[in-house]
């Protein structure tokens, strides 16, 4: 994995179960800031009417 990414670069990230591609638009120290352009994999959503039960 590299370290640091410039400004305008595309890049793929993961966050909790969804994968996306975005637009660094910004750094801060220690994270950078991602503008979503697509969503290669959606998020899992689970049962809305009954959260946190199997």
């Amino acid at each position: 994995m590299r370290e640091t990414f410039e400004i305008g670069e595309i890049v793929t990230g993961i966050y909790k179960t969804g994968k996306y591609i975005g637009e660094v638009t910004n750094s801060r120290p220690g994270s950078y800031v991602v503008k979503v352009l697509a969503v290669l994999k959606h998020p899992v959503q689970g049962d809305l009417h009954n959260v946190k039960q199997a």
